[in-house]
């Protein structure tokens, strides 16, 4: 499930953003396959896949958007966000997935930087 929130002063509006990126990348239900079939880089049990989470920041956010992921997990949004072009607050509460998503989103930085 993916939540997207907006202030708006408490009005409900349209929302400012939604990129129409192509026909075949616009679908109303996103699949994809999980574990090491669907491409896993990380011990996190619920890891997502890179390319569905970027293709949801593509289109609700524009270039130089922050991203707030507030169950950050493995880190794979965080990545995302950089590599489409976004800064990303990651916030996670279990110490031992923090170095990981440090060490995932500080090579996403460099890497798009290069």
């Amino acid at each position: 499930m993916a939540l997207w929130l907006v202030n708006d002063g408490g009005n409900f509006n349209r929302p400012r953003i939604f990129n129409f990126l192509s026909q075949y990348k616009m679908k109303s239900v996103l699949n994809y396959k999980i574990g090491k079939e669907g491409g896993k880089k990380t011990q996190h049990p619920t890891e997502k896949p890179e390319f569905l989470i970027r293709g949801l920041i593509e289109i609700f956010t524009n270039p130089g958007d922050i991203v707030l992921d507030n169950f950050a997990g493995g880190g794979t949004t965080g990545v995302a966000a950089y590599k489409a072009g976004r800064h990303c607050i990651s916030i996670e509460k279990e110490e031992g997935f923090i170095q990981m998503i440090q060490q995932r989103q500080q090579q996403a930085k460099s890497q798009k930087k290069s």
